[in-house]
């Protein structure tokens, strides 16, 4: 969570830049995640990572010098540079800021901030077009992973519906052919306990949770049961639409000599198996997350690393790859699993 003092600061700076100054409440709190507020003291040196987007540096208060390759600029305040925001260099090059002073300045990430602009007219759209009241703004967060032109199209395709306290649904064992984002009210999930046939509640899902595509990914049955806890509503999506518009888009699969040529270059391996499965065999340095597990402990992953996940069969890792994009976490599923997995493997099997 962010302190006040932070939050005042990074309101302060994109009320005063186009086109953040647009920003509604919920688009601010979004926003947070792609400023970072650096506070440095007289003559402590910072090095910058530069993006390939063109990032912004404002200067809040104090004294700033910006050593690139070639050159250095001092900044000035933003109330002194009329707002002007200093426009840092391509990823390319370096970039190291020196505090001549007491400093505080804002780093901006603009493809991030430049996303929510481009949300936040999808969702101005929707809002002048009949939808019989559908809540739109959990449509877009849901969406957040997919491009702006299949939201759209997937948006113009959904149907809102009510829905009363105690109705499945899914129901654990029957097929579902919709995809629903619960747009009000709260929901249950019920899943089978490990060692007897009786049923147990897991989760509680809030307002903008998606639903029902884990069935629609693998096509099985379903594995769990959702039950409204009380009155609510849904934005619905047919099975054609929601493969065609968001599967294909959101659900990326690489084979396993491409997944290990991507290990050596950062990528980091995801065990989306039962603890029970990664104990008898594993691909080396895989982190375990259960799939089941992945609602409660998506805060554990980094957001700026790229990941490979794989099951037994490469089914599961397909719905694990599509709950982490619907996150805009950034992994791939390993096309047929472990079972297909030529290179080494760790084993606890006798021999």
């Amino acid at each position: 969570m962010l302190g006040s003092k932070t939050k005042s600061i990074i309101e302060s700076v994109l009320s005063s830049l186009a086109p953040y100054s647009t920003f509604s409440d919920d688009r601010l709190i979004e926003a947070e995640n792609g400023v970072r507020v650096i506070e440095l003291r007289k003559g402590e040196i910072f090095k910058l990572k530069c993006s390939a987007s063109y990032d912004y540096l404002v200067l809040v208060s104090g004294r700033l010098d910006v050593i690139l390759e070639n050159e250095i600029v001092s900044l000035l305040s933003a109330s002194e540079n009329n707002n002007k925001p200093y426009v840092l260099p391509r990823a390319s090059e370096s970039c190291t800021l020196v505090a001549s002073k007491d400093a505080i300045v804002c780093h901006l990430e603009r493809a991030m901030l430049d996303e929510l602009v481009s949300w936040g007219e999808v969702l101005h759209m929707r809002k002048h077009k009949p939808a019989e009241g559908a809540d739109w703004r959990m449509a877009c967060l849901a969406f957040r992973g997919l491009p702006l032109q299949f939201a759209e199209q997937a948006f113009r395709r959904m149907r809102q519906i009510d829905i009363k306290a105690g109705h499945n649904i899914i129901e654990m064992g029957k097929a579902s052919d919709s995809f629903y984002i619960l747009t009000s009210g709260t929901a249950e999930m019920w899943r089978p306990n490990l060692y007897d046939d009786g049923m147990q509640m897991t989760e509680i899902l809030q307002a903008g949770s998606c639903i029902g595509y884990e069935p629609l990914i693998t096509g099985k049955t379903a594995s769990k049961t959702i039950r409204m806890r009380e009155d609510g509503s849904l934005l619905v999506l047919q099975r054609s639409d929601f493969q065609s518009l968001i599967q294909k888009q959101l659900i990326k699969s690489v084979n396993a000599d491409i997944a290990r040529a991507m290990l050596e270059n950062g990528y980091q391996l995801l065990d989306v198996r039962c603890e029970e499965e990664h104990q008898e065999l594993r691909i080396p340095n895989s982190i375990l997350i259960p799939l089941h597990e992945i609602s409660r402990r998506i805060r554990e992953l980094d957001t700026n690393q790229r990941y490979i996940a794989y099951c037994h069969s490469g089914s599961r890792s397909q719905v694990a790859a599509m709950k982490f994009a619907l996150h805009n976490i950034d992994v791939w599923s390993l096309d047929g699993g472990i079972r297909n997995w030529p290179f080494e493997l760790n084993d606890n099997y006798a021999a």
